[in-house]
């Protein structure tokens, strides 16, 4: 092909503008070029390209190219699948991924928090304390379970908590019963058939329990519906402006 070539014969270089395009007046004929320096960021490109200048001035690039030269971006992460495109007459970026941000917001945040373990010897401990012929002892005893439902949510169905939870809705002081039934009301123990059983029985007796029998119909009815999950759209709701404080002179 035909040489483009400075005053001194050699061949001329050329550096694309900030839309990636090089204008330039020739003759007639057939043209090489190819990319001497990549776009940082990406890989070179070294393949020799051509393009013929007709006699009326149109402008043929052979190998379909149109005057683009195509650029892998260097470290391609495996979101990302990223081309630019420059020289010739227009410079394109097209990008197709999925944000990697949007994933780190779709994923559940976590924390650490120091919580009681339930180990046996804990569970026959709280057991033997709701046993005790001291309503203080016993009272003491009710609000560690409560604590332990409230502090980890995983614990809902534990067969040991429910178990002691079924043991205070029995209790004879009207307090320990209160905070079982704020557990179940609450939903932070779900409870099971034998819970059902007392909280009825507690129902149909409103001379012996007074307003636990109530609370107890207002409980039996929370658990007949059933709880499923279901995914919502949360809106973000827009900060509140502070408003400026004016500085006062005493």
């Amino acid at each position: 092909g035909n040489a483009i070539l400075d005053d001194e014969g050699n061949p001329v270089k050329m550096t694309t503008n900030e839309n990636g395009e090089i204008k330039f007046a020739i003759k007639p004929g057939i043209y090489q070029y190819r990319e001497l320096k990549a776009p940082e960021g990406y890989i070179l490109n070294a393949t020799m390209y051509s393009f013929i200048v007709e006699s009326d001035g149109t402008v043929v690039f052979k190998d379909d190219t149109e005057g683009i030269i195509y650029n892998n971006k260097k470290k391609q992460d495996n979101n990302n699948i990223t081309n630019n495109t420059t020289g010739g007459n227009t410079t394109n970026n097209t990008t197709t991924s999925t944000n990697s941000a949007e994933k780190e917001d779709n994923k559940k945040k976590t924390e650490k928090r120091k919580i009681v373990q339930l180990t046996d010897e804990y569970i026959k401990n709280l057991e033997s304390y709701l046993n005790s012929q001291d309503k203080g002892v016993r009272l003491n005893a009710a609000k560690e379970v409560y604590a332990r439902l409230e502090e980890d949510d995983t614990r809902h169905d534990d067969k040991a908590l429910t178990a002691l939870v079924n043991k205070m809705l029995q209790d004879p002081s009207e307090e320990i019963r209160v905070i079982a039934l704020s557990a179940l009301d609450g939903r932070i123990v779900t409870g099971d058939d034998y819970t059902v059983n007392v909280l009825k029985n507690m129902q149909q007796n409103n001379n012996g329990y007074g307003q636990d029998a109530v609370d107890a119909s207002n409980i039996l009815l929370k658990m007949s519906g059933k709880q499923v999950e279901k995914e919502f759209e949360v809106k973000d709701t827009p900060k509140k402006k502070e408003e400026p404080k004016e500085s006062k002179k005493v």
